[in-house]
């Protein structure tokens, strides 16, 4: 299927998505840290998280693109070919806002923490914002939830050349009556930023070319599981202390 002319404008446009991404990781929210321990009869409800609309495919900084017309002819291979990875991952049934989920309640219940996912109806976002206070679902039992949600993921070309996965994810506690943030961080696995905990990539999840990532779905649904679980594995250490 062809993508309209709003999604190759989105493609064309994708650099600039990646330096929203980094304004997304480095703006006006504050790192709170954890305020209080999680009660030993307290639950946690793993809202839905936010989300983009769609994996980031990019050129953008192979260090050959100021070769005239190499990295203009290298993003439009790429352009061309981020509607079909995202295609091939909807396919499989990837939905990066409940890998997210589920990943928190297991890293939590792993924990000792009573965890549950609370489903929220929440549309995907050029850029996901923050749940509304009016927005959040009713307490019933939770002592507090995580609104959590993913500014940006996909894979994106090196210095070196290779491609590699990134994920950013922002992570929120907020105190289910109150609606007080208990807890805030935000976390970039090879991804860019100012105040963010650095999560170091899996050196093996990488490709040499536009095509191998193409050729490589299920590669790129593993990786970007693997960066995710990376990141809740910290927010639950966080929480759990």
């Amino acid at each position: 299927m062809n993508a309209s002319p709003y999604d190759r404008l989105q493609s064309t446009l994708g650099g600039i998505t990646v330096a929203l991404l980094s304004v997304a990781l480095t703006g006006c929210i504050s790192v709170v840290e954890r305020q209080a321990p999680v009660p030993r009869d307290g639950v946690i409800a793993v809202i839905t998280p936010g989300h983009p609309e769609k994996l980031i495919f990019g050129n953008y900084a192979d260090a050959k693109s100021y070769i005239p017309f190499y990295g203009f002819a290298k993003q439009m291979q790429a352009t061309s070919a981020e509607p079909r990875i995202n295609a091939e991952l909807g396919s499989r049934g990837f939905r990066i806002e409940d890998e997210l989920q589920r990943a928190l309640v297991h890293d939590l219940r792993a924990k000792g923490i009573n965890a549950g996912a609370v489903v929220v109806a929440r549309e995907a976002e050029f850029l996901p914002s923050t749940l509304k206070r009016a927005e959040y679902p009713a307490a019933e039992g939770s002592w507090a939830m995580i609104d959590a949600r993913i500014t940006g993921y996909g894979v994106l070309a090196e210095m070196s050349g290779e491609f590699r996965p990134f994920v950013a994810v922002i992570a929120q506690l907020v105190e289910a009556d109150s609606k007080k943030v208990l807890y805030e961080q935000r976390f970039a696995y090879n991804a860019w930023g100012g105040k963010v905990v650095r999560v170091p990539f899996e050196p093996a999840d990488k490709w040499s070319s536009i095509e191998a990532v193409e050729n490589d779905p299920a590669g790129v649904e593993a990786a970007l599981r693997r960066g995710l679980s990376k990141i809740t594995e910290l927010i639950a250490a966080d929480i759990a202390k």
